[in-house]
């Protein structure tokens, strides 16, 4: 199954892991461009994903991309859809 997590923080990063490391096709899109080239460089800044672990997941296929670069409506095709955001004070 196609697995999209909009997001790539302490949520999304490790929802979107997890999906792959059980054998879904797994993409991770953030609209912040740095943590996006950091992230595919294997280097995880979350706690709960090892770099090791994502570079494992990165191997096997799984994407991440820049968020602002795609619309919305290019998702539609995804098995799952997946959107975290962190609730505002």
């Amino acid at each position: 199954m196609d697995v999209v997590v909009a997001g790539q923080g302490y949520v999304g990063l490790p929802l979107a892991v997890r999906a792959a490391e059980v054998g879904h096709r797994a993409v991770g899109h953030d609209v912040d461009p740095h943590r996006i080239k950091q992230l595919t460089a294997g280097d995880s800044y979350v706690e709960d994903v090892a770099s090791s672990r994502l570079r494992a997941v990165l191997d096997t296929g799984a994407q991440l991309r820049d968020r602002r670069r795609r619309r919305a409506g290019r998702l539609r095709h995804r098995g799952v859809v997946l959107v975290h955001r962190r609730p505002v004070s």
